[in-house]
């Protein structure tokens, strides 16, 4: 069971700390922040600009653009600024996150690792921080090292839905389907109508085993998203392996108008016997 969704990298630091700036600095910090707001991400950046020119040493205004230059893909000056705002305020937690969730969106994993460590150790309660570096550690394969990190982001906030789900895609890495269950139980309790964590709970029960269950957890699945091609190319796989042909081919016919590549993995199981693998995604 792969990774099932993306979780957001990086978030935009609202506190502000008067004693220190300038009022003009100020003004155009906060201008900004409503610019990000209300999406006008380029006058944002503008005005975070505008605030460091009168303000060189304003860590909290470098943060701010380098989170609206990642968030219009401008990932080489969303490095820079944040890099400038540590070297300004070198235990700014928030920073040492967001240049590590930068270097991730680069696909950067070896330099996303350190910046998002200095963030935990800055903060140790930095539940967004543990889920990020889990997902880094994660993609390079420490699937164990993963279950611990997102194991922290999901004590730290347990109302973490995604965490939560990520948490079972490592447990499942492992082999270890009745905890990968428990987690994504975890996940549907916090959010009833989450369709990618009963279709990701139902390829759990399939992977232990359990097809009846995964039956239920894909028609779930189904039934708040109809649109969602995995689900019914998970339940057309139990009815191929179930020989139930008419059923499967109720799949195959949904999924020609959603999905035509997964429609033909579809068609090589009902009619060449292919071993059909039932998908997190």
């Amino acid at each position: 069971m792969k990774r099932v969704s993306i979780f957001p990298l990086v978030f935009l630091i609202l506190v502000v700390n008067a004693s220190a700036q300038t009022d003009e600095a100020r003004t155009f910090r906060e201008r900004g922040l409503r610019h990000y707001e209300m999406g006008r991400f380029r006058d944002a950046v503008e005005a975070f600009r505008e605030a460091i020119r009168l303000k060189p040493d304003y860590a909290l205004a470098y943060n701010d653009l380098g989170v609206v230059c990642g968030r219009i893909g401008h990932y080489v000056e969303a490095l820079e600024a944040h890099k400038r705002a540590i070297h300004l305020k070198p235990d700014f937690a928030e920073a040492h996150y967001n240049l590590g969730s930068t270097y991730y969106r680069l696909e950067r994993l070896e330099e996303a690792v350190a910046p998002l460590r200095q963030a935990i150790r800055l903060k140790l309660d930095y539940a967004w921080a543990h889920n990020n570096l889990g997902s880094i550690l994660f993609d390079s394969g420490r699937y164990a090292d993963a279950v611990v990190s997102y194991q922290q982001a999901v004590r730290h906030m347990p109302q973490m839905t995604q965490a939560h789900i990520l948490l079972a895609s490592a447990y499942a890495q492992l082999n270890r389907y009745g905890d990968a269950i428990i987690s994504l139980k975890r996940a549907i309790r916090l959010e009833p109508d989450h369709a990618e964590a009963h279709n990701s709970l139902g390829v759990a029960y399939y992977l232990a085993g359990r097809y009846q269950d995964a039956s239920e957890c894909f028609r779930q699945a189904i039934r708040i998203r109809p649109s969602y091609a995995a689900a019914h190319f998970n339940m057309g796989a139990i009815n191929v392996a179930r020989h139930e042909r008419d059923a499967a081919l109720v799949e195959y016919k949904l999924l020609m108008l959603l999905d035509p590549d997964l429609a033909e993995k579809l068609h090589d199981g009902l009619y060449r016997g292919m071993l059909l693998k039932v998908r997190a995604r």
